[in-house]
């Protein structure tokens, strides 16, 4: 999404506005506001103008397999085309006067080219890559599937005059090799989808998202027209009978649909429907984060000093955008650690915008390094933290956030979060409830929070504190207690208990 998206009202991570009924999403105020922002973005969508490319391309292929006016028959014609895997024989060559022959080898040309522009525009598209990306693998397949049906279609005409089928063959190992091409760049386009899923919200693809739609429907239209091309190899008799790609041209036909879809949905056309899609959450109900640009750099960072690392690594950068910061911290840190000088004793970090930081390990450096670190971004508008504690002797409540963080970030309008706190108990410590840390929060103004403590037993005590919705994919050391919130990301679980887990609990949960 584009930095000047962050204030758009249609965006699905800044949606708000909550619908009671689709009349009242459709009303003319709605309609007024949202279409002049839609439009706006895809006159500016390049990824718009390779999806209707891609989509007239689709279409074309489907008039040449049922219009009558072109293929001169009454229905599906009996004879091959090219992204369909098909050649034309002299059956279709003069009727009433009309060289039907010349008209499809000429279409299957012009469709051929068509195709080679959608790539080219596809590829253009991902301008925020460098041409050597790993990503950009699918869109390089993608350019050489389109050119080996553009060259097998040059073929057609010299085919539909060779009696010996030599050129027949010759064009369906061709567009075999195609298909096989197309069928490696759509699994490349899953692989990249599922990557920019689990960096933007943590989890994977899901079939409520019209692209992973598309990329399924592509995938098995590939399949197909592979399957089509080796029937006509190994049985040439077939040739004319065989009307398997006129299933594969249908399902690739859906599959452009379906792009087109996602596209309109990614700029806001779709703020009328129930469910978003892409992020799997109900736009106009829940705020969710924004999505992150896929090939922005990504700071990994480790060892002895984390913390220190990520703060020297962001100074240096110079960088106003910290994606996503994930601190790998594979043992506890010290709290004895000398080297916290390292973290406190630098300048605010003014350009620093954006702040995520994700800590699986249960960690001891809370308050002697992050705690620092945090307070340097003063100019901070997001933060995302997901962090586990331990050795503390009080668990984190939203009065501690607030005095210790959030005061210091005047900035800041977005703060998802999970804490859990792990702390050692005996009879003299009172015990506080889901609703004592919770009212913190309320007393702050973060109403949108919910809180889980846990006496799981005599000598330790568990709460876990987190923004609504809930946005990770991990949750660890819950209990049968825990609460019956729907965690829809929630993709890793580890639950510990003396009493054993019912299949309702996970079924209603997760």
């Amino acid at each position: 999404m584009a930095d000047d998206e962050e204030n758009d009202p249609t965006a699905p991570f800044n949606e708000l506005e909550a619908f009671d009924s689709l009349w009242q999403a459709l009303t003319w105020k709605q309609i007024r506001k949202r279409i002049p922002i839609c439009a706006r973005k895809t006159a500016q969508n390049r990824y718009f103008f390779a999806n209707i490319v891609y989509l007239i391309y689709a279409i074309g292929i489907l008039l040449v397999d049922f219009a009558p006016a072109i293929n001169g028959g009454a229905g599906a014609p009996e004879e091959p085309g090219p992204c369909d895997n098909m050649t034309v024989d002299n059956s279709t060559k003069e009727e009433g006067g009309v060289d039907y022959t010349v008209i499809v080898n000429n279409m299957y040309i012009g469709l051929g080219v068509l195709h080679v522009v959608s790539a080219a525009l596809y590829w253009w598209a991902w301008r925020d890559h460098r041409w050597n990306d790993v990503i950009m693998i699918p869109e390089y397949l993608n350019h050489i599937e389109a050119a080996l049906y553009l060259w097998a279609a040059t073929w057609y005409g010299t085919a539909a005059n060779d009696s010996s089928g030599y050129y027949e063959s010759i064009i369906h190992i061709v567009e075999t090799v195609a298909a096989f091409v197309e069928l490696f760049a759509s699994f490349g386009w899953i692989m990249s989808w599922y990557r920019t899923y689990t960096r933007t919200i943590g989890r994977g693809y899901t079939f409520d998202d019209p692209d992973t739609v598309a990329y399924t429907f592509t995938t098995l239209s590939s399949f197909i027209y592979i399957t089509y091309n080796i029937q006509i190899l190994q049985n040439p008799e077939d040739y004319g009978l065989n009307d398997l790609y006129v299933k594969g041209d249908i399902t690739y036909f859906v599959g452009a649909v379906f792009y087109l879809w996602a596209n309109l949905r990614d700029d806001g056309w779709l703020w009328w429907m129930p469910v978003s899609g892409q992020y799997g959450i109900a736009a106009g109900r829940i705020q969710t984060e924004k999505p992150i640009i896929v090939g922005l750099r990504h700071l990994l960072i480790g060892g002895p000093e984390p913390i220190a690392r990520c703060c020297r690594r962001c100074c240096e950068n110079n960088s106003d955008r910290a994606n996503n910061v994930v601190v790998p911290m594979n043992e506890k840190q010290s709290t004895n650690d000398n080297n916290t000088k390292d973290s406190t004793n630098r300048n605010d970090l003014s350009n620093l915008k954006c702040f995520s930081l994700t800590c699986f390990i249960p960690t001891n450096t809370y308050d002697n390094r992050l705690i620092p670190l945090l307070r340097r971004m003063t100019y901070l508008e997001k933060l995302t933290l997901y962090i586990r504690l331990v050795d503390r002797s009080t668990f984190v409540d939203g009065t501690y956030l607030h005095n210790e963080i959030l005061m210091h970030m005047s900035q800041l309008h977005r703060f998802n979060f999970y804490i859990s706190t792990q702390i050692p108990i005996d009879d003299s410590v009172h015990r506080l409830s889901d609703d004592n840390i919770k009212q913190t929060f309320n007393n702050i103004g973060y109403y949108q929070t919910s809180c889980i403590v846990d006496y799981y037993c005599s000598l330790n005590a568990i709460s876990h504190v987190f923004s609504l919705p809930f946005l990770f994919n991990r949750l660890e050391m819950i209990t049968n207690r825990f609460s019956s919130i729907i965690f829809s990301h929630v993709t890793y679980l580890q639950v510990v208990d003396t009493i054993q887990f019912n299949y309702s609990f996970c079924h209603s949960n997760y």
